[in-house]
């Protein structure tokens, strides 16, 4: 034969991310289950992950060099969680370990990567089919005049704001495209899944009013997280005014930890905390240095509860992967 001194080399893998990591997605097909409708047969599908993003080369760069700048196992997952920062990278991983045990035995990817890019990922996440949460932050923006007059946009608190706009390009762009940015606390649970035409679901989460603290509405997962757990913070300011803390090293109180003790204990009547704590994370704010404190606190034994929008969606994706639900992936191949 002319091509006689050709050969071919076929490479499978169940568990290496160094694949999906080194190569472009041309080179790598995704094989996944599928299960028929009555859940007694499985087959496979090869899946050319060249062909997840069409024509449009521009998303496919994006995805490949976010790839191998995070080094992610989303093709090795049984579902993939989406989430906006240092902060839920560090914590969400603690509460599934903490409050979904069967979740926590599940190969769960995360992929840091905000509500501004995730959408770029959709395509990926059709072809893979595999369950995905999306927690991502609502970014209310108000829209205003700089002193010469330009239109600009300016992030704002939502206490007690009018004609707020949302800022997240995923929620704009893929759901829930909503128009008024109140009607985002307004979705019933079954509204916040995606489904594709395909059927893969994904399930999107972001913050909702606080009921215990006065019907406030947070706009990011840490003031989500001091407002759920409000009780928790004000226990460590009277900790403070005593001159002790049976859970706090002296330490946490000089650092991020110590900034939103500071403003808790500033704003007792709670009618202002929302603000105050939007100046304080729009300031010199280490969210990393609060997100350890806590991780730091919680590994002690301290009970620090899940906002319930990310509870929620957890609550989802372990329903989603229950005995029966949607199976994971079986192995990578990489074509030379």
């Amino acid at each position: 034969s002319v091509h006689a001194h050709l050969r071919s080399q076929l490479l499978i893998s169940t568990h290496s991310s160094h694949l999906a990591h080194g190569d472009s997605f041309t080179r790598l097909r995704y094989v996944k289950r599928v299960v028929s409708a009555d859940s007694k047969n499985q087959s496979t599908e090869i899946v050319n992950l060249g062909d997840a993003f069409g024509t449009d080369i521009e998303t496919r760069t994006f995805a490949e060099r976010y790839f191998q700048v995070q080094h992610t196992d989303l093709l090795f997952a049984d579902a993939a969680i989406f989430v906006e920062g240092t902060a839920e990278r560090m914590l969400v991983p603690m509460f599934i370990g903490r409050n979904f045990p069967e979740l926590s035995k599940r190969f769960i990817s995360f992929l840091d990567i905000g509500g501004s890019h995730a959408h770029r990922l959709r395509p990926l996440v059709e072809k893979l089919g595999i369950p995905t949460a999306i927690i991502t932050d609502l970014d209310p923006l108000l829209e205003g005049k700089d002193t010469k007059g330009r239109a600009v946009r300016a992030a704002v608190h939502i206490a007690g704001q009018q004609n707020l706009l949302c800022g997240n390009t995923t929620l704009s762009s893929w759901h829930p495209k909503l128009e008024t940015f109140q009607d985002y606390s307004k979705l019933k649970s079954a509204e916040l899944v995606w489904t594709s035409a395909t059927g893969v679901k994904v399930r999107f989460a972001w913050q909702v009013p606080v009921a215990a603290a006065s019907d406030q509405w947070p706009s990011s997962f840490e003031d989500s997280l001091i407002l759920t757990d409000l009780k928790y913070f004000e226990n460590l300011v009277q900790e403070k005014a005593k001159g002790k803390s049976a859970s706090l090293d002296q330490r946490f109180f000089r650092g991020a930890l110590g900034k939103v003790i500071t403003t808790v204990e500033d704003h007792p009547l709670h009618s202002d905390l929302l603000k105050a704590l939007h100046d304080l994370l729009h300031g010199r704010f280490s969210k990393g240095d609060f997100a350890a404190t806590l991780f730091e606190l919680m590994e002690k034994g301290d009970d620090i509860e899940c906002p319930e929008y990310i509870s929620d969606a957890l609550s989802w994706l372990a329903s989603e992967l229950a005995p029966g639900g949607t199976p994971g992936p079986l192995v990578l191949l990489l074509v030379e």
